[in-house]
């Protein structure tokens, strides 16, 4: 989960990573990302459809001592903003 809540799912094969995410507060969100984790930083293209509007973007996190995620994204336009992830507190993975 990220800080809004939205959903993440990540599929990791080797350090290749891809993955969807959406967002229950906003329907019309929808995502995917692709890229490598090397265990510690997860380098990754976004690519974002909310309504009529699309674009694309990247990702870059870094796994915390704590087990999350922590860092930002930046889209096509050079606006960024953090993101952070979190294994949901059920345990669910």
């Amino acid at each position: 989960m990220n800080q809004f809540g939205a959903i993440t799912r990540l599929v990791q094969q080797g350090n290749v990573i891809s993955g969807t995410y959406s967002d229950a507060k906003q329907p019309a969100l929808t995502g995917t990302l692709q890229g490598t984790f090397d265990g510690k930083t997860l380098r990754a293209t976004l690519n974002w459809k909310s309504g009529a509007d699309n674009s694309y973007g990247s990702l870059l996190l870094t796994f915390t001592a704590q087990g999350n995620l922590e860092g930002t994204w930046t889209d096509a336009a050079g606006v960024s903003g953090p993101w952070g992830m979190e294994r949901p507190s059920t345990g669910a993975r």
